[in-house]
């Protein structure tokens, strides 16, 4: 009951409806989107399910260091509006490149009052760590026991700092007492994930598991 769930890069808001859908009427979704012009369809997104009492849309960047504003670089693919990025990467359009909102999370809690967050999805194309290092503050008292991130690693035409992040993410998160697992398809936890024997193109959905989880959720690991 009153789960807390964070997406992070939502797009159109598929993991944001997901996650309402599973939660009690009393549980809350804050949804972080970036590029202004798909709010509109997020929210259509959202009242189409009638979970307009249950989702927070919020049109900004998530980032390290809470106010201003920072540089945003469309997808250059029109079918791939997803791949918009904080990042200089080879398949964004630096022309229409611009600048958005920026927030850290350890500030909006505060500003908003939160005292839990259950879960976290983040996606937002190899800018995760900056997510990451704005909550520094919410590990420390009230870490999500369940974290999907999405790392990119090796990337064709991915900007280097990427690959630099990814590691960064799983250094941080593992002294904020996480391991990373490999997501079955039955959505269970799998086999640790080891970043640094990882080769060739790679880019995937990982879940990042509290050790508070693990104590309390044996079941939902599964190792292959």
């Amino acid at each position: 009951p009153g789960d807390v769930f964070f997406d992070v890069g939502s797009h159109l808001g598929f993991y944001s409806t997901l996650a309402a859908g599973l939660t009690t009427p009393d549980g809350r979704i804050h949804t972080f989107e970036a590029q202004e012009w798909l709010i509109p369809h997020l929210n259509e997104s959202v009242a189409i399910n009638g979970l307009q009492e249950r989702v927070r849309v919020n049109n900004v960047a998530v980032v390290a260091v809470d106010g201003g504003s920072v540089r945003i670089y469309p997808a250059r693919d029109d079918d791939n509006t997803g791949s918009a990025s904080l990042q200089d990467h080879d398949w964004v359009d630096t022309s229409t490149a611009h600048q958005v909102s920026g927030i850290a999370l350890d500030a909006y809690v505060i500003r908003n009052g939160i005292d839990r967050i259950d879960g976290m999805k983040i996606d937002v194309e190899g800018a995760e760590i900056g997510v990451i290092e704005g909550m520094t503050t919410i590990l420390a008292t009230m870490p999500p026991r369940l974290m999907m991130i999405e790392l990119m690693l090796n990337a064709d035409g991915m900007d280097r700092d990427a690959r630099d992040g990814a590691q960064a993410v799983c250094e941080t998160l593992s002294d904020a007492g996480y391991t990373v697992h490999h997501i079955n398809m039955d959505g269970t936890l799998g086999n640790r994930f080891d970043l640094q024997s990882t080769t060739g193109v790679t880019i995937g959905n990982f879940g990042f598991a509290h050790k508070t989880l693990r104590a309390d959720r044996p079941d939902m690991f599964k190792a292959e």
